[in-house]
């Protein structure tokens, strides 16, 4: 199966899951519980926070706040370069929790070196890249 085939069948899953019926440990006799409502109560606990971070090489400007980055970068090319820890945030859903499956957006852990998953309960677990696909912006952990 291909990573394009997999993120297009994980994706219709999760679609599913938010489509399923509420939990009966809620009132649902208020108006305001609408089904969408009803859907975000029972997967919410599905719902995580993806931390990702890469090492990039960027242009030094040591007239920074002086000179605009974009022009500074064009008039001194041969500035000194320094590597910096890029981080990037978004988030997930857990979509086989015995197998511990997320599905997220491709550019959140795009040439990601490190990948972090965060539950609701607070607690984070590393993660590695199973498969993605830019053109869907799919990504499996």
């Amino acid at each position: 199966m291909s990573v394009r085939s997999c993120a297009a069948s994980i994706a219709v899953c999760s679609l599913l899951l938010c489509a399923a019926p509420a939990a009966a440990t809620h009132d649902d006799s208020s108006p305001r519980v609408t089904p969408v409502v009803r859907a975000v109560r029972n997967v919410a606990s599905a719902v995580v926070n993806i931390t990702s971070a890469k090492t990039v090489e960027r242009q030094t400007n040591p007239f920074s706040g002086l000179i605009d980055e974009d022009i500074a970068r064009h008039a001194l090319p041969h500035m000194p370069k320094e590597r910096v820890t890029q981080r990037s945030l978004g988030s997930g859903v857990i979509i086989d929790g015995a197998n511990a499956l997320v599905l997220t957006n491709a550019h959140v852990i795009n040439g990601a070196t490190t990948i972090t998953v965060r539950l609701q309960d607070g607690r984070s677990f590393k993660a590695e890249l199973v498969g993605a696909d830019s053109d869907f912006d799919l990504a499996v952990l």
